[in-house]
């Protein structure tokens, strides 16, 4: 791990950029996020969103993280288009301890995904997707209504 954590402080109804980085074909990256919820308004939840994407067509995976109601919700989601998703699954729900949690994604050139959510007392949920039509040329991390830190970095598969 390199680099300091970066902080933000994004309120409910916003949605807004917090990290990104170039990715090639292969690759993988984690974040480490410590963050509170700072409200929710009938259109937006809150959390962080991790999202792989090419401005080459309108597929994208994403890996969300949501402390909300003394919870911490992980959920993937493949999309087709900005706001069609093919996929949506939550595949993890853990008691908020008020510790980092860490997201990771990573991928393969065939469009195999796999993705982790845990906490810092070892928790974990995992799995993958395959989407097929995914081009990876871009990493993003997005927050919307929680404030903290964030610290990424690459990895791989």
């Amino acid at each position: 791990m390199a680099g300091e954590p970066i902080p933000f402080n994004v309120p409910a109804g916003q949605f807004e950029p917090i990290y990104e980085i170039p990715i090639e074909e292969n690759g993988g990256f984690s974040c480490d996020v410590d963050a509170d919820s700072t409200g929710t308004n009938e259109d937006w939840g809150s959390g962080i969103v991790m999202v792989l994407t090419s401005p080459e067509n309108t597929f994208a995976t994403q890996l969300t993280y949501s402390p909300e109601n003394g919870f911490n919700i992980f959920e993937i989601r493949a999309l087709d288009d900005v706001n069609s998703y093919t996929y949506r699954s939550e595949f993890l729900r853990l008691r908020d301890d008020g510790a980092v949690v860490t997201l990771t994604l990573s991928w393969r050139d065939d469009g195999l995904i796999v993705y982790r959510g845990k906490d810092s007392n070892t928790q974990q949920g995992t799995g993958y997707i395959i989407n097929p039509n995914q081009v990876f040329g871009a990493a993003n991390v997005f927050a919307s209504g929680v404030r903290g830190t964030v610290l990424c970095y690459r990895g791989e598969l």
